[in-house]
């Protein structure tokens, strides 16, 4: 992601949006983040400035999934930017992986009871919204899911977490498009005995065998609207040169 963000703004943004197309255009002017090897740093939503307009935004996604925990912090972005989103701003929120085991579940990493219950009560908000988002889309198609969505904080819970996140965004009135990405070739990895991405349609098939259980198949490459707010959904993969 550093690479990826690697460059003058014009040469990121031109990337950027040849990258995640899907009615997403991206411009030099935009926010980004992380923003390079100079500014490698993470962003977080509620902290990093120039995703949310306002303190009030900030505030309250803050609170949604934190509660009044004191020195609890919202999850890391591999990546996030401003955009626009068919003609209005909106926000790309990236998830990136360049093997096969970080594709294997994780757990809620903190310990804190009263910060797990906060973010309990807010997958489980999310994951009805979703529900319900699924189910209009199936009944609209004709289709039958296969199952119904349980975000939770003990399995997958980082890929739990960031669709409980763009839910809330849109949810927000903020158009958001959620991207897996799976980085492709990734020779540098082999030396580890990992097993690597080589193109878009294994990295589609990781995702989807490795979320199956938790994740209706039906949820991806998909928009949904969230009180009139466009969410979308996407599986893309990327080639990023590393030197040797």
């Amino acid at each position: 992601c550093l690479r990826l963000t690697e460059g003058s703004a014009s040469e990121v943004a031109e990337n950027l949006t040849d990258l995640f197309g899907e009615g997403i255009v991206i411009s030099a002017s935009d926010k980004w983040a992380p923003h390079g090897f100079s500014t490698p740093n993470e962003p977080r939503l509620d902290e990093t400035i120039g995703f949310l307009k306002s303190t009030d935004e900030k505030d309250e996604l803050h609170h949604w999934w934190i509660g009044d925990v004191r020195g609890a912090r919202t999850p890391e972005w591999d990546l996030a930017s401003t955009c626009r989103i068919n003609g209005k701003n909106g926000l790309v929120l990236v998830e990136a992986k360049a093997h096969q085991s970080e594709m294997n579940s994780d757990h809620c990493p903190t310990k804190d009871k009263r910060n797990i219950k906060q973010i309990t009560i807010a997958m489980a908000e999310a994951s009805e919204k979703w529900n319900d988002l699924l189910q209009e889309r199936a009944e609209s198609f004709g289709i039958k899911l296969s199952h119904s969505l349980k975000l939770s904080a003990d399995a997958h819970y980082r890929l739990n977490a960031q669709l409980a996140f763009a839910w809330k965004l849109a949810d927000m009135g903020i158009p958001v498009v959620l991207v897996y990405l799976g980085f492709t070739d990734a020779w540098e990895l082999l030396e580890d005995h990992c097993v690597i991405f080589k193109n878009l349609d294994q990295w589609r098939t990781c995702v989807i065998e490795k979320t199956k259980r938790l994740i209706p198949e039906e949820l991806w490459d998909t928009t949904y609207s969230v009180n009139g707010t466009p969410l979308t959904v996407l599986i893309r993969s990327a080639y990023v040169e590393i030197p040797e």
